[in-house]
């Protein structure tokens, strides 16, 4: 049986993936579109980080997430500074 955070975990990967989607085809709407997912995505994470008590493999997954929103933010920062 899943924890939450697994459930949590599949959901921040289609939405990460739907956003790297965004970021390589940057236009002014999947830009907007991609900081506005990326600030929710940053928001999963930390509260999965806060959350991870339901076994040790959780916080993994949680650190995981972490990572994986800081990688989008910078993307998404690197493209705005190019433009």
């Amino acid at each position: 049986m899943k924890t939450g955070i697994e459930h949590i975990f599949e959901q921040f990967n289609r939405m990460a993936d739907l956003t790297r989607g965004y970021l390589n085809k940057p236009h002014e709407l999947n830009l907007y579109v991609a900081i506005n997912t990326i600030n929710y995505l940053d928001g999963l994470a930390f509260a999965a980080t806060m959350a991870h008590k339901e076994c040790e493999s959780d916080a993994d997954l949680a650190a995981e997430m972490c990572d994986d929103a800081n990688f989008l933010r910078d993307w998404y920062n690197k493209i705005r500074l190019t433009k």
